[in-house]
């Protein structure tokens, strides 16, 4: 019996089915999926719904009868050593993620099994709840985080409009000043913000969940979030804002507009102008640079 969302069949793994260190991913996927790629983007999550690594399937597609209008894909993949720490913590219980064009349309969580990591005394009851639940918790933490940047939204405004009818600042307040204003206060750190401390405090498990330890965040910049995804293969960047629904893939080290995943927010030239000029940045670009180093020295 095939295992089916939507308009994919998976062949393999099955839910819950328990995999080596090197297995087969295989089903039957329509061409709108794979865009003119013909990719799929894949994503690893462990126990507590974090990616630990993402990229391009690269798949291959076979013409099968068994498929109507799909066409059958397989693809071989192989856990790497960067992931062993994580596939412990999680005792085995890990989750696939195949997304197509259009992630919010065209996705897929297939919870697998990993052998040879469970606890002699058994696996806990709590991971075993936390892995059937990871696709039901990713959709709320992606509600709790838009409700989260809306109220940071709410908080700029207020302190932005504050500072811009400052009468001390006279004529200086310009549209520069504001636009500086909207960088300063997108994430605000200091224990005496007593206000953004609560709203953190109210959306921690989100927040925690967004965090960038699993999830190759080197930057942020006006909602924007700059990522690289440990099994990409060349050197390009995801640049990511979550309200706008941008995924957009960009060239390092000369920081161009490669192409867009899915069919999501588009970038504007101003907006692609202060991407490159943040990278023009050295403390920006060194730390890309070494991200890149150390994502290619432990491949």
């Amino acid at each position: 019996m095939f295992f089916r969302n939507k308009k994919i069949i998976l062949h393999t793994p099955k839910p819950f089915q328990r995999v080596g260190s090197k297995f087969e991913i295989s089903g039957c996927v329509p061409l709108e999926w794979l865009g003119t790629n013909y990719d799929l983007s894949f994503e690893l999550i462990d126990i507590n719904a974090r990616v630990i690594s993402g990229g391009g399937l690269g798949i291959k597609l076979v013409e099968d009868l068994r498929c109507g209008k799909r066409v059958y894909f397989s693809a071989v993949f192989i856990f790497s050593w960067a992931n062993v720490s994580f596939i412990e913590q999680s005792q085995g219980r890990m989750t696939i993620k195949l997304s197509g064009q259009d992630e919010k349309k065209q996705s897929v969580f297939i919870p697998i099994i990993v052998n040879g990591v469970e606890p002699k005394e058994g696996v806990s009851s709590a991971i075993i709840e936390k892995h059937r639940k990871i696709k039901s918790t990713i959709k709320k933490y992606k509600k709790d985080l838009s409700k989260f940047n809306k109220e940071v939204g709410k908080i700029t405004k207020s302190r932005e409009a504050e500072f811009i009818n400052n009468k001390e600042l006279g004529t200086y307040a310009t549209v520069e000043d504001k636009e500086l204003l909207n960088g300063i206060f997108e994430i605000i750190e200091t224990s005496e913000d007593v206000a953004m401390n609560k709203l953190a405090e109210k959306y921690k498990g989100a927040l925690e969940w967004a965090g960038p330890i699993c999830r190759g965040i080197v930057g942020r910049m006006d909602g924007f979030e700059f990522r690289i995804y440990s099994n990409d293969h060349d050197k390009h960047f995801h640049v990511i804002h979550k309200e706008k629904g941008i995924n957009a893939r960009f060239s390092f080290p000369n920081i161009k507009l490669v192409k867009y995943k899915g069919l999501g927010g588009r970038l504007g030239s101003k907006e692609i102008g202060r991407i490159g000029s943040f990278f023009k940045e050295k403390v920006n670009f060194d730390k890309m640079k070494k991200e890149f180093e150390r994502r290619d020295e432990n491949k």
